[in-house]
């Protein structure tokens, strides 16, 4: 007892002697933690802000786009393949599938007049899949295509155009057309930066379909596929294989994948940036 009580008294003496050496110790030891600690905040936030980012552009890991086209450049008969990527997408049970299409034009009354619009046929999945943020209101949804006035979302900048009305207030947007009606805007897409001033409607691709006779000639239509990363690489390549078998002749069926994980050197990167953020850790 009497030796613990002795070695008390010293570093108590020490500390009393040398109080400035180890307030500034202290005050260092500090220092670094806290340093250390923003460090790797900052590194977890940059990353998942940059997988977000890229998650918008081509979707999430692992997404797998298939698409379909005549080798001589003549109209597909889309409705067709639609059934047949129907019923191999339910033999696969995939969970996130979503039809896109692109190319669409549409006649919109504006307050200053009518004015075509560049338009997306999507499925509710399509959000998902792409982690979408809005600035107002919510992403479509199945039920919207029972809604009497069928559901939409638009572009900032189109919003500008309607006078940015509530969505509380229910605001409607007037299409002309062959897809003419009164159709509620649900949701508010942001600008994407400096200098966005497109002007877009995104509705459902049953309500889209339920108003034209086919699908324009110049439209792309194509299909994604959320799957699992540890799943695509067995699933994928099966997949266009059924999708392939009895095709009619002069049709092509492409699948590939469209995340950023599939870039070439992009897991390099990855595995890089991991290594400097443990790094960092130890």
């Amino acid at each position: 007892m009497t030796g613990f009580l002795g070695a008390l008294a010293d570093a108590w003496a020490e500390i009393r002697v040398h109080k400035l050496r180890v307030l500034l110790s202290l005050i260092g030891i500090a220092v670094s933690v806290a340093a250390l600690t923003g460090v790797v905040a900052i590194s977890e936030y940059q990353r998942q802000f940059q997988a977000e980012q890229s998650d918008r552009w081509g979707g999430r890991v692992a997404t797998v786009v298939v698409g379909v086209a005549s080798d001589d450049g003549s109209p597909v008969d889309f409705d067709a393949f639609d059934e047949r990527f129907t019923r191999v997408s339910e033999r696969f049970e995939f969970t996130h599938t979503a039809r896109i299409v692109q190319g669409i034009f549409v006649p919109v009354q504006l307050p200053d007049g009518v004015a075509d619009v560049t338009a997306r046929a999507l499925d509710p999945a399509y959000s998902q899949i792409h982690r979408e943020k809005l600035l107002e209101g919510r992403f479509l949804q199945e039920s919207d295509a029972e809604a009497l006035a069928p559901a939409v979302v638009i572009t900032e900048p189109l919003w500008d155009r309607m006078g940015r009305t509530p969505l509380a207030e229910h605001p409607t947007l007037s299409l002309t057309g062959s897809v003419g009606g009164t159709y509620q805007v649900v949701g508010v897409v942001p600008r994407q930066g400096f200098g966005d001033e497109e002007l877009r409607v995104d509705m459902l691709f049953d309500a889209y379909r339920a108003r034209v006779e086919a699908l324009p000639a110049d439209a792309w239509p194509q299909y994604e596929v959320w799957l699992g990363a540890d799943q695509v690489d067995e699933i994928a390549p099966v997949l266009a294989m059924d999708l392939r078998a009895g095709l009619p002749q002069g049709l092509t069926v492409s699948v590939s994948r469209s995340d950023w994980a599939a870039q070439p050197g992009a897991m390099d990167a990855q595995a890089t940036f991991e290594m400097i953020t443990g790094g960092s850790r130890r």
